[in-house]
């Protein structure tokens, strides 16, 4: 592969991996990685696998991008500093996300302190390869990690100091994401100082910068944090409203959930229905929050929650708190979600690759729904049928009874008619071979039968057993319109992929 070829074909794994195809992305990717390997570029090797990371980060294997970044950061010495520097941020980051905050703390403070002679230089691309971020760009992320890592092991005056940092860097960079993270840390460390006017501000503006950029994971653990500071400010009311409005962004993004913010807003609710009485639904949620937390990492966290589950537990069900006084509605949604986080428990732990699949699948069905124009009600919807459609093949595996029995098990939670005909009705084939009905075209539900093209498509390429690149599973994928598939949302799908690479 020439320079030049090579340089389009990374920037086209590029464009496919922002525009949240990772699949493509990673068969592209491996192309170029092919490639730099044979010409022994160090540069090339280095860029393709921080890509890479990001590839798999997206296909819910963390571990996996870290162990890429790993291999290739080892062999950079040809590369020149400001990538180096990159290269480390995204090792920091990866770090983080496989629950070890203390070898993502070694790295961000080593990185920093050599990065610094770095920060006011001007970066250019290197030849065919992108260009790099700036040094004072991949500072700026490598302060966020480090007060995140400071956060984790409890070092809350080095957390607030990195994240002070963060900021200021951010703030000069007009980086407003980076800036509303940095001032989330900012205020979780200022709240676990007793500085609770401090913790409000931060916490506040960070909320104000997600709510505005409409990053709901975001704006989720913001209203999480405040609720906690809340709550130990004894202020059951903005303890309420904000763990509401947590719990509502959750559940509106099931697809994705985030265990530490979970495991959070279930100690926080744990917390507040031991005290009004309920003490059932209160045993239910911290018993979850200690799960969470340790399945997160966080010990200290899963610790307390583990006291406060067995102080619980000690009591006699007549020494029962004041009359309860969660408002019904929100009793009900709590117990909705610790009920739907049991059967997600029971799927991964029956089948750790469904959960995975499920996940991938509502990231590639919601870019496909974006592009078909589906409005947002029926996105909502859609995300929870993406997620949870796997539910009745854990308890009757693969037939006809699969999709109708997963259905009827989510017709006991509060979701909308259209996710539940999306789950029943999946497996139905346009030709009208499929079941549980024999419905034929437009009489499968639309939001089925794109559930069932994107399903397909990931089936194959993330086969257990023998996975298809990229291109073989669109191949498939093409080759059953008109049978298996409606083919409009297969040609929906081939031209999502070709803009994206094109662009």
């Amino acid at each position: 592969m020439a320079a030049r070829t090579w340089a389009k074909e990374f920037q086209r794994a590029a464009a496919l991996l922002e525009a949240d195809l990772p699949l493509a992305a990673m068969e592209r990717l491996a192309a170029c990685g092919a490639t730099a390997r044979a010409r022994e570029d160090a540069p090339a090797l280095l860029w393709v696998a921080i890509a890479t990371a990001h590839a798999y980060a997206s296909l819910e294997q963390p571990g996996r991008g870290l162990q890429a970044l790993t291999e290739a950061e080892v062999a950079s010495a040809g590369a020149s500093p400001a990538l180096r520097l990159a290269a480390r941020e995204a090792l920091a980051r990866f770090h983080l996300a496989v629950h070890r905050p203390q070898q993502a703390l070694a790295i961000a403070v080593a990185a920093l302190a050599e990065g610094e002679a770095l920060a006011g230089e001007r970066t250019r691309s290197g030849g065919e390869l992108p260009r790099i971020p700036s040094p004072a760009r991949s500072l700026a992320c490598l302060w966020v990690h480090r007060a995140a890592a400071e956060a984790a092991r409890e070092k809350w005056a080095e957390a607030a100091s990195a994240a002070a940092q963060a900021a200021a860097a951010m703030r000069r960079l007009k980086d407003d994401a980076g800036w509303a993270e940095a001032l989330y840390w900012m205020g979780r460390s200022d709240a676990a100082m007793g500085r609770t006017d401090d913790a409000e501000r931060h916490l506040t503006a960070a909320l104000r910068r997600d709510e505005a950029a409409h990053r709901s994971r975001a704006e989720a653990r913001d209203h999480s944090a405040l609720a906690a500071l809340a709550e130990d400010l004894g202020q059951s009311e903005p303890a309420m409203a904000h763990g509401s409005a947590a719990l509502g962004l959750l559940w509106s993004r099931v697809g994705r959930l985030d265990r530490w913010d979970v495991a959070r807003l279930c100690h926080l609710f744990g917390t507040i229905l031991a005290g009004t009485g309920d003490r059932q639904l209160a045993i239910q949620c911290l018993s979850r929050a200690a799960a969470y937390y340790g399945q997160s990492g966080d010990h200290e966290a899963a610790l307390a929650a583990s006291v406060a589950l067995d102080g619980l537990l000690r009591e006699t069900s007549g020494e029962g708190g004041p009359t309860p006084s969660l408002p019904d509605d929100l009793r009900a949604r709590v117990r909705a979600l610790t009920t739907m986080l049991g059967l997600l428990d029971d799927l991964a732990s029956t089948d750790p690759h469904l959960e995975r699949h499920a996940t991938v699948v509502t990231g590639y069905a919601l870019r496909l729904a974006s592009a078909m124009r589906i409005p947002a009600d029926r996105m909502s919807a859609l995300v929870h049928a993406c997620r949870l459609y796997h539910l009745g093949q854990s308890a009757a595996g693969e037939g006809p009874a699969h999709p109708v029995l997963g259905a009827e098990l989510l017709r006991a939670f509060p979701l909308p008619e259209q996710t539940l005909t999306a789950v029943r009705h999946f497996r139905e084939r346009w030709d009208g071979g499929g079941y549980p009905q024999g419905l034929a075209g437009a009489e499968i539900p639309q939001l089925a039968r794109l559930l069932a093209l994107v399903d397909g498509y990931v089936s194959l390429a993330l086969d257990p057993a023998e996975p298809l690149p990229h291109s073989g599973a669109l191949a498939l994928v093409r080759a059953r319109a008109g049978t298996a598939y409606d083919p409009a949302v297969v040609d929906a799908f081939s031209r999502l992929h070709e803009a994206a690479a094109t662009e």
